[in-house]
């Protein structure tokens, strides 16, 4: 029996040793096949050297075109062909390839190779870049394609399938595949009593969900992300393009219209907002924001970027290859990707631009739940408004008329003089002095600068303290207070001149600040402090006191320089208001018209002025207050920005080669254009710019488009795709295990209407699908990657699905679909580690709302430093555009499904969610509905007994120890609610029980 064992792992390993040697496991002596055994050998061995790059070629002889290559392929005088002399040469200087290369042929290498040539040495192009043609199967096969060429390839192999998975497995299976989470006991017990799959796959393509779990890997081969990168890492708001992208989705958009409005949209007829928010797709890239940055360098990045990307989705080309020179391996030139390039180099962007939200080019897109949230709020301040005008006696109003008009005498009021001289001290800013006596700071925005206005006092006066106001404008960002990326400013230091002499001013205070920039940090000396009043306010007020009260003259000079030195760049004062405390109680604002007013017993100006003083007034001046904050929230949440695609203005940008790659060094001048290899070229007639790409890209007769999409399809249901490199379908790329079933799929893809949602109906009905991934011992040897499908993968879930399985079998997965990304747990100073300078995500608050319990879709996603438990689980940095799964294994996995939070609360929470509603039920009862929601098929006895076991166990420590089973269950106190009453002992055994369900293999991986 070792003997036995012992030769059965010779035998894998030697399997192994073979699979990794020749393309196909059922190549046959008398198979030999250019495109399929001989150019693999070619590409890895010789196209280094004898390829399309001419930098790295040796000679003139290429192997990458049939007719250099023949010149050595032939036979010579003597009968024999150069390319075998070479290669069974021991000559090292003759041997091929040279006895210092790093890749060396084997000799069943030699062997294919002469065989190859014995035959006739047939040249076929490479079998990516041949158009689709659909195969056709015989018309007795009642079967579909899928099964069809799979059930092929396991007979020729000798190999038998294994049979179909019991049913339970098979929903547990494709309910995780088309909506990432399990099925619940109900739709467990309704499929089992009638068997119906078709309802079933329809039931799920028709879930909200099923949009939710297509949009996962889309975000990541589209790099999306909630901030910018690099060192700064602010906040970006592109979730907008990603709720776009659920929607397509779940609406089952054609794949062709999908391609177009994410590389095009904005240039369709009529474009409507989603179609220009789809155009997002190639704004998701890194942008820089480091004040050393060279912007022409990193707009260049980003363009090249959007070349790599769109390459590797939609042709599954290493097109990043060929930047800085011709590709080395495959038939694409440097020129050809700078032609593409000059597809992508015509919108008006920025270099150095990833401070806002959005960098320009933007759209700004309604939020219709907080438009509707904000019209309500908006009638409600109405009222108040009107409430607060019609408020006030006659009698209040004459008492507070004749105060007034005592204190007006001593002249208590604040004295508004308009500027006469308003500069910024790094020129090209514009400054208008408005009506009320504000003024508005316009033309350029530099990163910093100090803003000096001069006025000159009318007559006596006795100054208490100096008022600055920042104010509302629409020119400013979402009609806030400042032209900064979120409407906030941080004004370093504010300085009081009289007639020229600096005045210190010694105390500060304002009605709105942060914790850490109050109003005293601008009088601190420190420029690299500050006061701000924080984002999306309409009004902020700042008073700051001089040592004593100033004695002023009739035409004395102020002036005030409010300077902007941290390293918040861009964050001034977009409009604000100086006035100067007459007196020593600021309680009403006095301009000169006004002070005029009440001299004049000017009556409506005073009635305003008593409503906005009067203590009596004083409650319903703080409810109409709370109400425009409210609006002013609410108005800077209704609206979110999305970058997106949208040609320049005027002359296109002109595009030149860049030698080396670097955006220094142009070279010749290139027009758009696509690779001539693929032999498809552009419409006849129609302008050469994104939307002509996108429409080629999807033409039928391009050979890549469908094949790689449908690979990625499948590699998204079937664990791996036909073809195992789906970002390269290039000479280094795999073939795939069966290219006539590829063809046909994407020739009835294409046929369908690019209709994705039937395509993955096809995969998941199918009998390959539905098979047992049971491992035999037969199966395992002759196939030991799977790579025929005699068996269904088991896979380990995705990171999302972990994640979001924990949350909804506990019942605490909140369904809220769409929205601004939410922040749940995560471990303390993971940002501030990998902070940058004056980055807005330097520290991380998690949501203490329902955002704790909302899918992985939507978590907050910090380039600089992603979600821990979703990298742990090896999901996509999303620094770049990832289209290929990876799975480990490692002990961060466990700790994390032990430990995190989440799936500590979700724990305590399955516990307490089964022990309420099977309340009245026996222990066996209660753990079988344990069982059967975590993992979707009911419990076997022994299974049972082991579970009983472990629960008695817990039972008896916490029976004695209520303390340790309060502190088991505390983390999640705050949501254990409901009538029926449990024991705190109970609680915890179960909890324990739950801990080790949720973290079994089985609940880990699907089936």
């Amino acid at each position: 029996m070792r003997m036995g064992s012992g030769a059965d792992r010779i035998r894998c390993i030697a399997a192994l040793l073979l699979a990794a040697v020749i393309p196909s496991v059922t190549l046959q002596a008398d198979e030999i096949r250019f495109s399929r055994d001989v150019l693999p050998i070619l590409s890895d061995h010789c196209l280094l050297c004898h390829g399309p790059d001419e930098n790295s070629r040796v000679t003139e002889m290429r192997f990458d075109v049939e007719a250099s290559a023949r010149e050595v392929i032939a036979a010579d005088e003597q009968g024999a062909s150069e390319l075998v002399r070479r290669i069974t040469s021991t000559d090292p200087d003759t041997v091929m390839p040279p006895p210092d290369a790093v890749k060396q042929l084997s000799d069943r290498q030699k062997e294919i190779l002469q065989q190859w040539i014995a035959e006739g040495a047939v040249w076929e192009g490479h079998w990516a870049y041949q158009p689709v043609q659909k195969p056709e199967i015989e018309a007795n096969e009642p079967r579909r394609a899928i099964d069809h060429y799979v059930d092929r390839r396991l007979k020729e192999a000798g190999l038998e399938p294994n049979p179909p998975a019991e049913p339970e497995e098979w929903l547990r299976r494709v309910t995780f595949d088309l909506t990432g989470l399990p099925p619940t006991p109900d739709e467990v017990d309704r499929f089992l009593e009638n068997l119906d799959y078709e309802a079933v796959v329809d039931r799920l393509l028709d879930s909200p969900h099923y949009g939710e779990r297509m949009a996962w890997d889309w975000l990541e081969a589209a790099r999306y992300a909630d901030t910018h990168g690099y060192q700064k890492d602010n906040v970006r708001t592109m979730w907008a393009w990603r709720d776009w992208v659920i929607e397509s989705f779940n609406s089952n958009q054609p794949y062709d219209q999908f391609t177009i409005e994410q590389l095009a949209g904005d240039l369709l007829p009529q474009a409507s907002m989603k179609q220009r928010i789809a155009t997002g797709f190639n704004r998701n890239h890194r942008i820089n924001a480091e004040a050393g940055s060279i912007p022409e360098e990193f707009r260049t990045e980003y363009v090249i970027d959007r070349v790599d990307t769109t390459a590797t989705v939609w042709m599954g080309m290493t097109a990043g290859c060929a930047r800085c020179h011709d590709h080395k391996f495959d038939p694409l030139s440097q020129r050809d990707f700078y032609r593409l390039f000059a597809f992508f180099n015509n919108i008006e962007e920025k270099g150095s631009d990833g401070v806002g939200p959005a960098a320009v080019p933007e759209v700004k897109v309604p939020v219709p739940a907080k438009e509707r949230k904000l019209a309500i709020a908006r009638l409600k301040l109405n009222a108040a408004e009107k409430r607060l005008l019609s408020a006030g006696s006659d009698e209040e109003f004459a008492a507070w008329l004749a105060t007034h008009r005592q204190v007006s005498e001593g002249g208590s009021f604040w004295l508004v003089t308009p500027p006469e001289a308003v500069r910024g001290t790094s020129g090209g800013s514009t400054f208008e002095v408005l009506a009320d006596g504000s003024v508005l700071f316009g033309g350029a925005n530099p990163l910093n600068d100090v803003h000096e206005a001069t006025f000159t006092i009318p007559s006596a006066v006795k100054a208490a303290s100096l008022r600055l106001q920042a104010l509302a404008h629409p020119s400013l960002t979402d009609d806030s207070l400042a032209r900064s990326f979120n409407g906030d400013f941080l004004l370093s230091e504010i300085e009081l001149l009289v007639n020229g002499n600096r005045l210190p001013l010694t105390a500060a205070a304002a009605d709105r600040e942060l914790s850490d920039r109050a109003a005293a940090t601008a009088i601190d000396g420190d420029p690299l402090t500050g006061w701000s009043p924080g984002p999306g306010q309409s009004e902020a007020t700042a008073w700051f006191t001089p040592e004593s009260p100033l004695e002023l003259k009739a035409g004395d000079r102020v002036t005030v320089r409010l300077r902007y030195e941290s390293r918040e760049e861009q964050y001034m004062i977009g409009r604000f208001r100086l006035s100067l405390g007459v007196g020593r109680t600021p309680d009403a604002e006095m301009t000169a018209s006004q002070f005029l007013a009440l001299n004049a017993n000017d009556r409506q100006t005073l009635l305003t002025e008593f409503r906005e003083t009067s203590p009596a007034l004083a409650d319903l001046r703080a409810s109409r207050d709370e109400l425009k904050r409210e609006v002013d929230r609410l108005k800077a949440e209704s609206v979110t920005r999305v970058m997106v695609m949208q040609e320049r203005e005027g002359a296109p940008r002109v595009t030149r080669l860049l030698e080396r790659g670097l955006y220094d060094h142009p070279g010749e001048v290139v027009q758009a254009g696509v690779p001539e290899f693929l032999g498809l070229e552009l419409p006849d007639g129609e302008p050469a710019n994104r939307l002509t790409l996108a429409r080629w890209l999807v033409d039928p007769r391009h050979p890549l488009a469908a094949r790689v999409a449908v690979n990625r399809f499948w590699q998204q249901i079937f664990g791996s795709g036909l073809v195992r490199t789906p970002e390269d379908f290039g000479y280094q790329g795999e073939r795939p295990t069966h290219p006539e079933l590829l063809d046909w799929l994407a020739a009835d893809f294409m046929e369908s209407g690019w209709n994705v949602k039937r395509l993955l109906r096809e995969f998941v009905l199918s009998e390959t699908y539905r098979r047992s991934s049971a491992v035999r011992s037969d199966l395992l040897e002759s196939d030991p990657e799977n790579r025929l499908l005699g068996r269904m993968s088991r896979l380990r879930l995705p990171a999302p699905m972990i994640r979001d399985q924990a949350l909804y079998v506990s019942g605490l997965l909140v369904n809220q679909a769409g929205g601004p990304p939410v922040k749940p747990w995560q471990p303390d100073g993971l940002w501030e580690a990998v902070a940058g300078v004056n980055s807005n995500t330097t520290r991380y608050e998690a949501d203490s709302d329902s955002g704790r319990f909302r899918r992985s879709l939507y978590t907050f996603w910090k380039r600089g430093m992603p979600p821990p438990n979703m990298l742990v689980f090896d999901a996509a940095s999303r620094e770049t555009c990832n289209v290929r799964r990876s799975t480990t294994n490692s002990p961060l996995q466990a700790l994390t499904t032990l430990n995190d939070p989440t799936f500590a609360v979700s724990a305590i929470m399955l516990a307490h969610r089964t022990l309420r509603e099977e309340h009245g039920s026996n222990d066996a009862e209660i753990l079988a509905s344990l069982w059967q929601r975590t993992q979707s098929r009911a419990i076997e006895e022994r299974q049972l007994r082991v579970l009983d076991e472990l629960l008695n166990q817990h039972l008896g420590v916490y029976s004695e120890h209520p303390q340790r089973a309060a502190e088991r269950f505390a983390p999640a106190k705050e949501w254990i609610t409901g009538a029926v009453p449990i024991a705190p002992s109970r609680l915890a055994a179960f909890t324990e029980v739950a801990e080790v369900l949720l973290n079994l293999d089985t609940t880990l991986t699907r089936p």
